[in-house]
């Protein structure tokens, strides 16, 4: 017993020499010459129409050792066999060499700011209220530094803040102009008593949503939805991340973004299995009007008062509402995440039909709706959005379906449509 214990020993020993002999050759440098790569550039800036030759010396290796060429961001520059060709403006590496033995180049390409692009080119503002002007550059991927100033040519009239709130203090017209550098846009704000637009208020409802009883209407076998919508992102990317308008989750639901191969800003019907070609730029207004005419087996599309494209359908509008799921405006799928797949917009002038409307009705009163001339035949409920202070907006399309906000407050925009 002794012996044998004496030999498990020995082996075990033997081992613990072999394993850390083993360890030692794994940290150890390897054998041969080193390997130098060395790239004919450190650093390279160019513009979008040029290109650039780079070379890669390898010392070191053997014959028909194969380098590999990498860029770390496609999106801006690609390069094969050295040649860096550039997709956008924005800086990267370029990556040259042999397995673990490499070389960078660092590559800017320099995109000039051209123009300033703002949201409006003239509206009106009532006298006293404010708007908020934006401005993007132009090209998209300028790199040039974005130190935006904003100036009033008439501050009597109108004056205008860094960050871009103009308020109108007096009737009156004044140029709104945003420059950076050498480079600027203007718009004229006309301060009025009265404005001509007719919708001139909408709530922003980011962050909150609207909740209707579960019977608060039957399934339609034919619907007309209107509204007035403005998204300001869009989030898309999966099913948790959806911007949605109205309607019931898993039944009938107007949605922006959803999973591949939908688009962030791509509107779906979900339960009507309607993935449409209508997308949305963030910050513009939108006329959307959706109906469903079942008994036809059609569905039709309009995007701001022209047929954008129809459908075949083979299920009703279902917007009753279930025990689970209600039918909401501005959000779904309630499961406690801070998310919720909540609509990042304005909405105004929302509408819900239990008939089909035709083109001309659509087209013709996009903005504006006069139920005491037109009547409300046919109206299932009509929420303006125009009430300017506190968190519920009134029906009126007389079947007394007020809505109130859940979740937050009502952010109320000073608006000019048309």
């Amino acid at each position: 017993m002794k012996r044998f214990f004496a030999i498990f020993t020995l082996v075990a020993a033997a081992l613990a020499i072999a394993a850390c002999s083993d360890k030692k050759k794994e940290n150890a440098e390897p054998q041969g010459p080193a390997v130098v790569v060395t790239l004919s550039e450190s650093e390279l800036t160019l513009t979008k129409d040029q290109t650039a030759q780079l070379t890669c010396k390898a010392e070191g290796l053997g014959d028909g050792a194969e380098l590999f060429w990498r860029s770390q961001d496609a999106g801006i520059v690609t390069v094969k066999d050295g040649l860096v060709t550039p997709v956008a403006g924005g800086r990267t590496q370029v990556i040259a060499g042999w397995h673990q033995y490499r070389d960078t180049c660092d590559v800017f390409v320099d995109v000039p700011l051209e123009g300033i692009v703002l949201n409006v080119e003239e509206r009106e503002l009532k006298l006293g209220k404010t708007f908020k002007m934006k401005a993007s550059g132009s090209p998209e991927d300028f790199t040039d530094s974005w130190d935006l100033k904003w100036s009033s040519s008439n501050t009597s009239v109108a004056t205008v803040d860094e960050e871009g709130v103009v308020t109108g203090l007096a009737e009156g017209d004044a140029v709104i102009t945003a420059t950076v550098g050498s480079v600027s846009a203007s718009a004229t704000i006309k301060v009025r008593e009265k404005i001509s637009a007719l919708v001139q208020t909408a709530a922003n409802i980011k962050g909150i949503y609207f909740e209707l009883p579960r019977n608060w209407v039957s399934n339609q076998t034919v619907l007309t939805f209107e509204c007035l919508m403005r998204g300001d992102a869009f989030k898309g990317g999966n099913g948790s991340a959806v911007n949605s308008l109205f309607g019931v989750e898993g039944y009938w639901l107007l949605r922006i973004g959803d999973v591949a191969p939908l688009a962030d800003n791509q509107l779906e019907v979900a339960g009507g299995n309607w993935q449409t070609q209508a997308k949305f730029d963030a910050g513009e207004w939108y006329h959307l009007a959706v109906v469903w005419d079942y008994p036809n087996r059609k569905g039709y599309l309009y995007l701001n008062g022209e047929l954008l494209e129809e459908h075949n359908i083979s299920a009703q509008a279902r917007i009753a509402g279930t025990n689970s799921q209600k039918c909401r405006i501005g959000a779904s799928y309630l499961d406690g995440s801070t998310n919720n797949r909540y609509f990042d917009g304005a909405v105004a002038e929302m509408r819900v039909w239990n008939v089909v409307r035709t083109a001309e009705e659509i087209a013709e009163h996009m903005y504006e709706y006069d139920t005491e001339e037109l009547g409300t035949a046919g109206l299932l409920a009509y929420w303006k959005f125009n009430e300017g202070e506190g968190n519920t907006v009134a029906d009126h399309s007389g079947h007394n379906h007020p809505v109130t906000s859940i979740g937050g407050d009502i952010t109320w925009e000073d608006v000019a449509l048309p």
